[in-house]
């Protein structure tokens, strides 16, 4: 990895210039090489995805009372 120092007028620089990726991490500016993702399109991640979907549609077809009751956090007595 490597870390660029930039001028006063621009503070940071983020995203890709060619083959060269720029982000900051912790507070630092850094530059490295970029990397062909894998392909991820496998049985597994759509089956993952359809089921996520399948799981945003039964949320939008509940009532407000209904996600309420859901997302309410549980109250534990000590």
């Amino acid at each position: 990895m490597a870390t660029a120092k930039l001028n006063p007028v621009i503070e940071s620089i983020s995203g890709r210039i060619g083959n060269a990726v720029f982000y900051c991490r912790y507070n630092r500016q850094c530059v490295r090489t970029y990397v062909v993702p894998a392909n991820t399109d496998t049985v597994t991640r759509r089956k993952v995805g359809v089921n996520f979907a399948i799981a945003v549609k039964l949320w939008q077809q509940m009532t407000k009372d209904q996600k309420y009751t859901y997302t309410k956090k549980p109250v534990i007595q000590a």
